[in-house]
């Protein structure tokens, strides 16, 4: 089983929010890794989720689509942004080019580290203890969600694709 970007969106304890480039939530994922350099795609091998303080995105947008641009280019999966109060709004220029790309871009709230993150890419994508754990969190929440929503035909196609 390939670990995806949406299998840590799925974890409910990560509180990972897509932003845009949604398209893309399939790419697997080799490593989680934080750097908050201008050009991180210049240190990183490609597969990784990159992990970024929103106090270092840049506020604007030719800044921004550079960093989206860079790290599409060099195959990395997707990025999270650690949501700060300082974190700049992205630009609509840089959700139209993720969204173009399918390039995922996922925020998370400050209380969550990125070292949960990074536990969750390393658990889900190298034994499979970790990755049946990951599943089973998924399912129960899954079948909490079709508790509390009735009727829902997607609950199904989860736990199918799930399990």
């Amino acid at each position: 089983m390939t670990y995806r970007l949406a299998d840590l969106v799925d974890t409910p304890h990560l509180r990972l929010e897509v932003r845009a480039g949604a398209d893309g939530l399939d790419r697997p994922v080799s490593w989680a890794q934080t750097s908050d350099l201008e050009e991180p795609w210049s240190w990183l091998a490609g597969g990784e989720l990159l992990m970024k303080n929103g106090c270092t995105l840049p506020d604007a947008s030719r800044g921004q689509t550079a960093l989206i641009r860079g790290l599409a280019d060099k195959g990395i999966c997707g990025i999270v942004i650690g949501l700060d109060s300082a974190t700049p709004e992205l630009t609509a220029a840089v959700v139209d080019l993720a969204e173009k790309l399918n390039f995922p871009i996922l925020v998370v709230p400050y209380s969550v580290g990125f070292a949960a993150i990074g536990r969750a890419v390393a658990g889900g994508s190298g034994d499979a203890e970790g990755r049946r754990i990951a599943v089973t969190e998924r399912v129960y929440q899954v079948i909490r969600q079709s508790v509390n929503h009735p009727g829902s035909e997607s609950a199904l196609s989860q736990l199918s694709r799930d399990v």
